[in-house]
This record gives structure tokens, sequence and C-alpha cells, in this order.
């Protein structure tokens, strides 16, 4: 409550906002420079130098490849239509290196005013939640910042088995060379993406915060700090979030855009336009400063997996087919999986993976996802399942992909705990340091030490 409150009132001045760039969209794309579309290596040299000269799309596109190398070449008609239909996002675009990465400023106000160019409309502009491309800052107290970066170097340097310590370090360097001559408030940026359409911005936003991510632990390290200061965390922190593309403008740019560069899915649309304006020139690495540490961009999309399995490929594929189609998720799921997919290899072995399951068990049940188990009823006989006479529906599938991705992690998280390392192999032992997997002992002891620190801290405070 306390973090939101800066947010404001929730307006429609946002709603009003998107309507006009969808208007604007089609005439934009109609009237772009045939040269814009063609692979750059074929841009002539006079064409080259025009688009140096007026930071057009191409040099925004190397910019932007330089930090974030899996931006796909696709996105350089995405970039000229949002830097004509976006005033706010040409200004992040073209700005250099102003905005990027962590910054210091004089106050909370003034962190959160210099934060964004001012025509960007904080996510309180929009009378709903919103979904789609977003940016959000944290702004904290150099005194804050400090102490907490001890606080996490001390907790790294302890525990040398910790997954995260190397990024932990380097994200406390980077906050201690702040300190010479620092600024009275640091400002961190955390870009980030709805996906696949599904979570609203607030959602996706207060996920993370309250997940056990780094950008969690550096923040609530922050926030146990300000508490028990003069004024509390309201004196000390604060949280500024703005909505830079939402979905319908998502869509419609993939449709006339995204789809004729050779885009396949409104996920890899979605993926670049993430790298270009968070990764590349809000500030998406931890060496920089920034707290999204992970690289972004449509080329890390390996054969429809991402960070999270094949689900959101699953998802991405139903979304592109409503964008395309302009009908309703709901007939795009209620149609056969393997229609939807029948061009996707990965999804039609894994759909005959599903059909095996579900015939080997007799049933639906445990299977699919509740909500699916229940809209099916028992309409099929013991007898009709196994002999595979039924027809799965793309929603039940890419529903299944998430559930079973979802079951098959916590399964292997469980067994990796409770096996021995002595027993697990050096790929399997990796496997466990990445996943942050701890034994009981191991996580008892990290909480005693996270208490002593505490206790040490609020002792040197008082003195």
């Amino acid at each position: 409550t306390l973090v939101r409150a800066h947010w404001g009132a929730r307006t429609d001045d946002g709603n009003r906002r998107d309507a006009e760039r969808l208007r604007k969209i089609e005439v934009v794309v109609a009237s772009l420079p045939q040269h814009v579309w063609k692979d750059h290596g074929k841009w002539t040299e006079a064409q080259v130098s025009v688009d140096a000269d007026k930071n057009g799309p191409l040099s925004v596109y190397r910019r932007a490849k330089e930090r974030q190398p899996d931006i796909s070449e696709r996105v350089v008609v995405v970039i000229a239509v949002l830097a004509e239909i976006c005033p706010e996002i040409a200004d992040l675009m073209k700005g250099g290196d102003d905005r990027f990465g962590m910054r210091r400023a004089q106050t909370l106000d003034g962190a959160q005013a210099g934060f964004l160019p001012k025509k960007f409309l904080l996510s309180s502009s929009y009378e709903k939640s919103t979904k789609g491309v977003y940016a959000t800052g944290c702004a904290v107290s150099t005194e804050v910042s400090l102490e907490a970066a001890a606080e996490v170097k001390e907790e790294a340097t302890a525990d040398n088995a910790a997954p995260a310590k190397a990024k932990l370090l380097r994200f406390v360097k980077s906050v201690k060379g702040a300190e010479e001559g620092a600024a009275p408030v640091l400002v961190f940026p955390y870009p980030g993406l709805a996906a696949t359409g599904k979570s609203s911005i607030d959602k996706r936003f207060w996920d993370k915060f309250g997940s056990k991510q780094f950008i969690a632990k550096w923040f609530r390290t922050c926030a146990s700090i300000a508490t028990e200061m003069e004024g509390g965390m309201s004196a000390h922190m604060r949280f500024f979030h703005h909505a830079a593309v939402t979905k319908p403008t998502l869509d419609e740019l993939f449709l006339h855009a995204g789809k004729p560069a050779g885009y396949r899915t409104t996920l890899e649309l979605e993926y670049d336009i993430e790298a270009v304006l968070g990764g590349a020139f809000l500030g998406g690495r931890l060496v920089d400063g920034g707290l999204n540490v992970g690289g972004l961009g449509s080329l890390s999309l390996d054969g429809g997996w991402d960070i999270r399995g094949l689900g959101p490929g699953a998802y991405a594929i139903l979304d592109t087919a409503k964008v395309l189609e302009q009908v309703s998720m709901k007939e795009v799921e209620e149609r056969s999986a393997v229609v939807v997919f029948e061009d996707v290899r990965w999804a039609l072995e894994s759909h005959g993976d599903l059909r095996n399951l579900i015939r080997e068990k007799g049933t639906f049940e445990n299977v699919l996802a509740v909500r699916d188990v229940k809209k099916r009823g028992v309409l099929l006989t013991l007898q009709m399942i196994k002999a595979g006479k039924f027809v799965i529906e793309a929603g039940e599938f890419a529903r299944w992909l998430n559930a079973a991705g979802g079951r098959a992690t916590a399964v292997e998280r469980k067994r990796l705990r409770e096996t021995d390392a002595s027993e697990l192999t050096p790929m399997e032992r990796g496997k466990k340091r990445r996943l942050c997997i701890r034994s009981d002992a191991e996580r008892a002891a990290a909480a005693k030490a996270k208490y002593a620190a505490d206790k040490a801290r609020r002792r040197r405070r008082a003195a």
C-alpha cells in the first residue's frame, strides 16, 4: 500500500492515448521507405548515412544490438513505426545513455520525474490493469543503498555455495561505485514484459517483487533497512511504474509490421521490443546497475522454449492466430490442437506424448487442467479413451504444457534437494546450484546467519 500510494488514482488517459496510436499504425506502415524492409546489409551507403544522421531505426537497432545480442534484425521496421506513433518512445531510443542503468538524483520526487521522458504515462493512467511491455523504476536513498550493499556482500561472501554469489557481488560493486560524491538518491531501472498477454502490468510486477529472484532480495534488504530509519520506507524508497507499449498496440504492430517483417509469433515481436526499450535503453544488465539480469530478445527463444518451458511458446501460437484472424482467444482454443499446431514440430511431438499419456491412464483426470476435465464430463467411455477416439483442443494442450512443465520442475527440485550431493553427477550438481536448491540444514544455517547479521546491524545503528 505504501509503494502503490505513489501511483495515484486510475484515469482513462492511457486508453485515449492508445486509441490515437492504433489509428496511426496502418498509415505509418504504408508510408515507410522501401529500404527499411530490406536486410540492412542491402542498404546503400547514402541510406545508411542518412539514417545515422537522423538517429533512425537502423542506428537504434545497432546500438541496442551491442547491449542485447539476441535482438533480431526484423525489429528495425517496428522501431521505425514506434518512433512515429510514440513520441515518448522515440525520445527514449534516441536520447543516448542518460537513462541507462543505475543513475543518481537529488530527491525521490526528482528521481520519479526524470526516470522516463515526460510523455510516458504511469500505469495508473489506465482505468484497468493493462497488459504489455512496461518499465518500472525504484529510487532508494544512497544511505540505504550502501548499507544494503554491505549486508548483501556479507551474506554472499559467507555463503560460498550461493549460486547467485557472482551476480550479487557484481551488483554490489556497481552500488559501491556510487559512494564517492554520490547524490542523495540512487535510481534502479527494472524493465519487463507481460509476454503472452495473460498477466496484467500490475500483477506481473508484483509477482516478480514477491518472488525469490535477485530483484526481490535487493529490494527486501533495502526495505528492511529503510523501515528502521527515521521516516520509514516513504522517506527512503519510491517505486514508479509506466506502461510503455500496451497489448492492443503490440497486436496491431504485429499485424501490420511484425508479420510482414518476418516475425512468426507475437511473442517473438514482444521479446524484441522489450529488449530494445528495456534491455538496451533503460538498463537491463546487472553490470551496468540494471536489475533485469537475463538476456533479452527473440533469438533467445529456442524451439518454442523460454525460461519457463514450452507453455509460453504454445500460448504465443494461439495468440498469433487470434491476432491474424481477428477472432476471440476462446474460438482459437476450442479448435483441434493438431490443426492449430500443424506446422510446429515440437508441439506435434508433445501432442503425441499427451495422447499416449491419456490412453495409458484411461482418463483425463490428473492429466488435463481441472477446468478442462470438468468441461469434458463423462462423455467418453474407458474403451473409447483407450482406443484414442478423442480430440484434444488447442487450449487444453497449451494448459497441459504449462501444468506439466510446472509439475516436472517441482518434482525435479524435490529430487535434487533430497538427494545427497555425493550421489549426483557433476551436471546434476550444477543444475542444483542454478535452481538455488538448498537442503534443510543449509536453509537453517542461512536463516541463522541472516538473523545474526540483522542483530549486528541494529547494534551498530544503536551505537
